[in-house]
């Protein structure tokens, strides 16, 4: 007589599983009981980070910084010419959410914030991948990461492997799509277009596992409009690099790892509009790459290791954050310090910029992290595993450091914070609409 209860059993919990499919696809055939049933499914997610003694979102080193909280000013002269704004992406862990303020620089006063709440933006979004994250998708374990502020004050916002969403000032939703997981960088083509890593799913070759990380180059108007797509996969078979990805001995989920797509913004002798730089973490590589003709100019492995952030300086230089982190077999480590390294198109060397500061600083952070140039010649440092955040003058002298440590003195991740230029950010600031925002 117990194969009856076990057959009951298991019939309860594929009955569950459909009302829960249903209610993440908004299939919407059981109403409040899928919502109910949806709940039910997320609260292990939702109470292991609420239980946890060590959050998830809390800074991986355990770094102390001299018990510092917040910012603090280094040296005020350092800040002489320094303005603009700061976008600045962190998660509260006082608040246990994801909090996103608009700094004007250099008087460090927020003039702004936005407060997504993921548990609501994400509701009935499909839970179908096998790369997503899904316990991510709350209030209590979002991250936003590397938000991009529009002209009326709109930010795009989107997790590591979540969906890209635009939202208003008060945090409302305008837009999302839904139908593709997308991560890590996001900026804006020469068309006011935006350039955002996602993923081809299934994969592109049919013979790849479900696991398998296609990266793909998406680029998405401010309308949400997908404009292109193409898998970084099929872009390097195309280009004659399949031996990058696939090699007999040791298959790699995540071959490439694609965390930045920097977008050409004017004709130079190296490159011209349109064009993308393009980093690739697992390969520690850097490509130039041309959408219009599906063609790899130019690509280049090391001297940087295991970088985040590449960015154009001028017509003929580019700057990479080289995170020097490396695993031997026994976990991932840092080598040294976290570095600022130019390439010199013309003359094909490499240099370093604010190195020594970077090495009093022992800036590390053995993922995620990057490096902002100002239009004053300051540089802001996210060292984003630590939740730390240095801002240097032009001589090199720290000017300004903000540690995101909450009352009980435990420091929290960081967001991919970015700098945002003087006219920019006051013409959105100018054009925001938020007397009617709930709080």
């Amino acid at each position: 007589m117990r194969i009856i209860p076990v057959i009951l059993a298991a019939n309860i919990v594929i009955a569950f599983g459909i009302v829960v499919h249903d209610a993440e696809s908004k299939g919407n055939h059981f109403g409040i009981v899928g919502d109910l049933a949806l709940n039910v499914a997320e609260a292990p997610w939702t109470l292991k980070y609420l239980l946890s003694s060590k959050s998830p979102m809390e800074a991986l080193r355990g770094v102390e910084f001299g018990g510092q909280s917040g910012w603090q000013i280094h040296d005020a002269a350092a800040g002489d010419g320094l303005d603009g704004y700061l976008l600045l992406s962190s998660y509260q862990g006082d608040e246990r959410r994801h909090v996103i303020q608009l700094v004007s620089l250099p008087d460090l006063q927020v003039k702004h914030e936005w407060r997504p709440d993921a548990s609501k933006l994400l509701k009935g979004v499909p839970r179908n991948s096998t790369l997503a994250s899904y316990e991510h998708w709350t209030k209590n374990a979002y991250r936003a990461i590397h938000p991009l502020l529009l002209d009326n004050g709109d930010l795009l916002i989107k997790d590591h492997q979540s969906v890209l969403m635009r939202i208003s000032p008060c945090g409302d939703m305008i837009w999302r799509r839904a139908d593709q997981l997308v991560h890590h960088s996001s900026e804006f083509d020469a068309t006011g277009a935006v350039w955002v890593p996602s993923y081809s799913e299934p994969a592109s070759f049919a013979k790849l596992p479900a696991d398998f990380h296609d990266d793909a180059l998406s680029l998405v108007s401010l309308d949400g409009e997908e404009l292109y797509r193409k898998s970084l996969v099929e872009a390097f078979v195309e280009n004659g690099l399949f031996h990058l990805m696939f090699t007999a001995g040791a298959y790699s989920s995540d071959p490439l790892h694609l965390n930045d797509i920097q977008p050409v913004l004017e004709d130079g002798p190296f490159w011209k509009r349109g064009d993308v730089f393009l980093s690739l973490r697992h390969r520690s590589m850097l490509v130039l790459y041309r959408p219009s003709t599906n063609k790899i100019l130019w690509s280049k492995a090391g001297p940087w290791l295991a970088q985040h952030d590449v960015d154009i300086l001028d017509d003929h230089r580019i700057a990479v954050f080289s995170n020097n982190s490396y695993d031997m077999g026994s976990g991932g480590y840092v080598k040294g310090h976290a570095q600022l390294l130019i390439y010199d198109f013309a003359t094909h060397e490499v240099t370093t910029a604010y190195d020594g500061a970077m090495a009093t600083e022992k800036v590390a952070t053995q993922s995620e992290g990057l490096a902002d140039y100002t239009e004053s010649g300051h540089v802001i440092v996210e060292q984003e595993n630590d939740g730390r955040l240095l801002i240097f003058g032009p001589d090199e002298r720290l000017f300004a450091s903000y540690v995101n440590t909450a009352s009980d003195g435990r420091i929290f991740r960081m967001g991919w914070s970015r700098y945002i230029p003087q006219s920019e950010g006051s013409a959105a600031l100018n054009r925001m609409e938020v007397g009617h925002c709930s709080g």
